[in-house]
């Protein structure tokens, strides 16, 4: 024979619904406010995922065009260093062929200075104006000293093996 009857709800259960039914609190301006910020929470969790979503879209793309377009670049680049430093050999060389071909000539002004005063005395009494002009041809060798001031960061060597 049972003691509790099936049909009937155990008195003590039923105390105890009751119980918990009155003691719980009802939904009010505090369980609002608790879900209003499960809401905002929630709300920047999304934004904050699809944010990570675009910059690993972001990255991807990076990875895939970027990259191999730089690298084709600096490959470019290198090829362009490549030709500078050629031109820039050529023009050290050329400097330096200047700068011993100007010395020549200025030693060769130098030991034939006698004769060319002689000259130019012998055409300014001929009457042509030009050669009667010393300013000109003082004005012209100044200019060519002037010159090889441009290379004289360059050594000039006067053998003519290194030509």
């Amino acid at each position: 024979m049972l003691l509790v009857d099936a049909e009937r709800p155990e008195p003590v259960r039923s105390g105890a619904r009751e119980l918990a039914l009155f003691l719980t609190p009802e939904p009010g301006a505090e369980a609002k406010e608790v879900e209003e910020t499960i809401e905002g929470v929630l709300l920047r969790l999304e934004e904050f995922c699809s944010l990570t979503d675009m910059i690993r879209s972001d990255t991807s793309q990076i990875l895939e065009e970027n990259i191999p377009f730089l690298k084709a670049k600096v490959a470019e680049m290198r090829g362009i260093y490549a030709k500078v430093d050629q031109l820039e050999a050529f023009v050290r060389m050329v400097g330096r062929h200047v700068s011993l071909l100007e010395a020549h000539v200025f030693q060769a002004e130098r030991d034939h200075g006698a004769f060319t005063q002689t000259l130019r005395r012998w055409l300014g009494s001929a009457g042509l104006p030009s050669f009667r002009n010393d300013e000109v041809l003082s004005t012209a060798s100044k200019s060519s000293r002037d010159l090889a001031l441009v290379y004289g960061f360059i050594p000039v060597h006067t053998d003519p093996a290194r030509l």
